[in-house]
């Protein structure tokens, strides 16, 4: 039976020999994806990466146009992966982000 600390969620388990919680890669590109497709009109494309050792992820995106420059829709969906890592891996992150107009 493994100790845990039931109100945080993480068991020893998580841990790895040097005590940081590890996470799955699938988990981890599923927080890029979620928090890119938050943003209004993007969808996230297959080609992707996240590189969580090397603190960057990589995202290509298809946004449907609309009031905003694509550039700013970029710039949003930067932040919102940068503030996911942030709040649930406790990670900066450098995010890059290549973006389609969609019809």
């Amino acid at each position: 039976i493994y100790q845990c600390d039931w109100s945080s969620d993480v068991c020893s388990s998580d841990l790895n020999e040097r005590g940081n919680v590890t996470f799955a890669d699938d988990v981890v590109e599923a927080i890029a994806v979620r928090a890119a497709e938050g943003v209004a009109r993007v969808k996230v494309r297959r080609r992707r990466s996240v590189d969580i050792a090397g603190s960057r992820v990589k995202l290509h995106l298809g946004a449907v146009r609309g009031d905003a420059p694509l550039t700013e829709v970029g710039a949003r969906v930067q932040t919102a992966v940068r503030s996911a890592f942030m709040t649930h891996l406790d990670r900066t992150i450098l995010v890059e982000v290549a973006i389609e107009g969609l019809r």
